[in-house]
């Protein structure tokens, strides 16, 4: 027991080592032209990523101008010894630098509002034609002229022509709107501070394009109403999303690894836990020639975190002290397939699907469709239910309603490829071959 201990300390402190938070120095270059409110933004939402993720340490940042940006950013690495001492301390640096902001409003103006309720204006080759309101009309070809009708396609205009309705009518109402394009561009660069290797180099840019200004007529009150989105929020919607970003290709270069302290069942223990930055949610995978194993963490400690076992390749067995490295993504199986009858008729599939650790089929059910007369028609519904599965061959009980007529059944797969038999209460036998996806 006291070894076991001992083995367990060790595992931890060397996880710890492993996977110990990086400092990472800030500096950054803003162009003039950006407002500090943006320039600010962007900064805290980085910083406040990194920081969460509590993976990273940001120390102190410093500001370099924006002339020769890139040329600064090389001068870390050069000899000097006043540059190499403002980042010893650090592990890596982020560069960051805010630069091609820009803010345009076109106005629109104009003396006519649509309003298809109250309008009393048509709008037809570039001018505004007053009408007369609640009166269609359609046009006779017999006798050449445009009568009354209230499913007509046109109206009758105050100066005695007549005028297509379809394009919606206007009321008299001046109104000045104003479209907004803005937006900023971010770059940043992730650079090792011991060797000054660059790591990655990115760009991100946030964009907005809408009304900032908009006039809408009410034919409710008869009244003008405008619509405002103060600067505050174009503001904001220019600046955010950049620390997601960021943190993400972070992520995605200091994936967190561990050791497998223990398991049980589908339950597997992992020697990391929020001292690392793991959180609820994250994947870690296992994987060596006998298969690999995926878990998702369930609960998170200090220093540990337990997991479930999402997928686990069968015969593969799990090991103390096996590593287990952090994944963004796992594909589980496909929860909806498809499938393919030919025997005493020829018919068709729905399936929905559930799966054990291992990615085999437990149980489907699904809609069940048959050839018939050249036509396909729904033929029923089916439910099976595994009884016996191995790596290749799976056999199923089945049951249901065919055409109507309770049934059951069994069905063997191997692979892609099947068997099917099934009885229906009436005496209606069917069997056939099945391939299935």
């Amino acid at each position: 027991m006291k070894k076991r201990v001992v083995f367990m300390i060790l595992l931890l402190m060397a996880v710890t080592v492993l996977n110990a938070r990086k400092n990472i120095k800030f500096f950054w270059s803003c162009g003039p032209q950006v407002p500090q409110t943006i320039r600010q933004n962007i900064l805290n939402d980085i910083k406040s990523s990194v920081i969460s993720s509590e993976r990273f340490l940001i120390s102190n940042e410093e500001e370099i101008q924006e002339i020769a940006f890139e040329k600064k950013v090389e001068s870390f690495f050069t000899s000097s010894d006043s540059i190499m001492s403002s980042i010893k301390d650090s592990d890596y640096i982020i560069a960051v630098k805010i630069f091609d902001y820009y803010s345009n409003n076109k106005i629109e103006r104009g003396s006519y509002m649509r309003d298809d309720l109250s309008g009393d204006y048509v709008f037809y080759s570039n001018a505004f034609i007053p009408v007369f309101k609640g009166y269609f009309y359609s046009y006779d070809a017999f006798t050449g002229r445009y009568v009354v009708d209230k499913n007509g396609d046109f109206v009758a205009g105050k100066n005695g022509g007549y005028y297509p309705a379809g394009n919606g009518f206007y009321v008299s109402s001046k109104y000045e709107d104003v479209f907004t394009e803005s937006g900023v561009s971010v770059q940043y660069i992730l650079i090792n501070a011991q060797d000054g290797k660059k790591i990655f180099e990115d760009t991100f840019s946030g964009r907005f394009s809408g009304y900032t200004v908009k006039y809408t007529y009410d034919s409710q009150t008869g009244k003008t109403f405008i619509k405002q989105v103060p600067e505050s929020s174009v503001w904001t919607a220019v600046s955010s999303g950049y620390g997601e970003h960021v943190y993400s290709r972070l992520r995605d270069d200091f994936m967190i690894k561990a050791r497998i302290m223990d398991f049980s069942d589908d339950t597997v223990y992992i020697d990391a836990g929020a001292n690392e930055g793991i959180k609820k949610g994250y994947l870690f995978i296992s994987q060596d020639t006998l298969g690999k194993m995926v878990m998702k963490v369930e609960n998170v400690n200090p220093q540990t975190a337990e997991g479930k076992i999402l997928y686990i390749k069968r015969g593969k067995e799990l090991k103390i002290s096996e590593t287990v490295s952090e994944i963004k993504d796992f594909h589980d199986a496909w929860i909806l397939g498809a499938g393919l009858f030919a025997g005493t008729e020829l018919g068709a599939s729905l399936e929905f699907k559930n799966y054990d650790i291992y990615n085999e089929v437990t149980s489907c059910s699904g809609i069940d469709f048959v050839l018939n007369q050249n036509k396909v028609q729904v033929s029923g519904v089916s439910f099976g239910f595994s009884v016996y599965k191995n790596e290749q061959i799976n056999v199923f009980l089945r049951t249901g309603v065919y055409n109507t007529a309770p049934f059951i059944g069994a069905q063997a797969k191997y692979l892609f490829f099947g068997m099917l038999m099934d009885c229906s209460i009436s005496g209606k036998f069917r069997a056939g071959v099945t391939f299935s996806f």
